[in-house]
C-alpha cells in the first residue's frame, strides 16, 4: 500500500512540474507571437505552438509575422 502511495505522489509531482513547464512555454509562445522580431523567433514560436497543442489538445491560432 505504501509503494502505491509513493508511486502516486511521484506521478503527481512530475505532473505538477510538467504543468509548470507548460505554462512557461505558453508565456514564451505568447511573447513570440505578439512580438516576432525575425524568422527564427517565429519558427521557434511555431515549434512551441506545436508542442503545446500536442500536449494540451488545444488548438491555437498564431498570428503571422508582419
Amino acid at each position: 500500500m505504501l509503494i502505491n502511495k509513493n508511486l502516486t505522489l511521484n506521478k503527481r509531482n512530475i505532473a505538477k512540474t510538467l504543468y509548470a513547464q507548460l505554462h512557461e512555454l505558453e508565456n514564451t509562445l505568447n511573447s513570440y507571437l505578439k512580438y516576432p522580431c525575425n524568422d527564427e523567433s517565429f519558427a521557434l514560436a511555431n515549434a512551441i505552438r506545436v508542442v503545446y497543442e500536442f500536449a494540451t489538445g488545444c488548438r491555437l491560432n498564431p498570428t503571422p509575422p508582419k
